[in-house]
């Protein structure tokens, strides 16, 4: 600033003009100052789109159950409808073998986060036992190799039945592989 006379030093400092018009008249031109920073971006950048989620979803996981206290699995298949969300069937194994259909809402995509939590609402039907109801399980998922590790407590409730408990109250963890879809075109 030593080229600067005391009134350009003043509308300087008020923001009122420019270094070059804040300058002495009688002193030598001074060069526009060049931007020494680059400029930062503060957004995520977007996965390319060769970047997609796969499509498919198979998973595989053990079930404990606190209130009968048995043990058992699920196998699921899962579709993926948006960014955030699964559709799906399964089918659980153990004494009370039956049918599941599944939908899924994870609260952050892969791209954002390698840990992150998930919801998953759950129809049951066990033709074995007459039993029907629905229930959701909550949790965390683990992206890891090809596909995530999930774990996390469910709640089912059971329409009522006689010898049978009206919900369950689970322990869910397991593993889902990702599967890439026969319809997007593989580089």
């Amino acid at each position: 600033m030593k080229n600067l006379s005391p009134s350009g030093v003043l509308a300087l400092t008020l923001g009122l003009t420019s270094p070059a018009f804040a300058q002495d008249p009688a002193a030598e031109p001074i060069a526009p100052a060049s931007r020494l920073e680059p400029e930062v971006s503060v957004s995520k950048p977007k996965p390319p789109p060769s970047a997609e989620l796969p499509n498919f979803h198979l998973g595989v996981a053990g079930v404990l159950d606190g209130v009968a206290r048995r043990a058992g699995a699920e196998l699921s298949a899962t579709y993926d409808v948006s960014r955030n969300v699964d559709l799906g069937l399964g089918v659980s194994l153990g004494e009370s073998m039956g049918l599941l259909t599944l939908a899924q809402f994870h609260l952050l995509s892969p791209h954002e986060a390698l840990f992150r939590p998930f919801v998953q609402l759950r129809g049951e039907f066990h033709p074995s036992s007459g039993g029907y109801g629905g229930g959701a399980w909550a949790g965390a998922e683990l992206e890891l190799g090809m596909g995530r590790l999930k774990a996390g407590p469910a709640v089912v409730v059971f329409a009522p039945r006689a010898g049978y408990h009206s919900y369950a109250v689970l322990g869910i963890a397991g593993f889902e592989f990702d599967l890439p879809s026969p319809w997007k075109p593989h580089p």
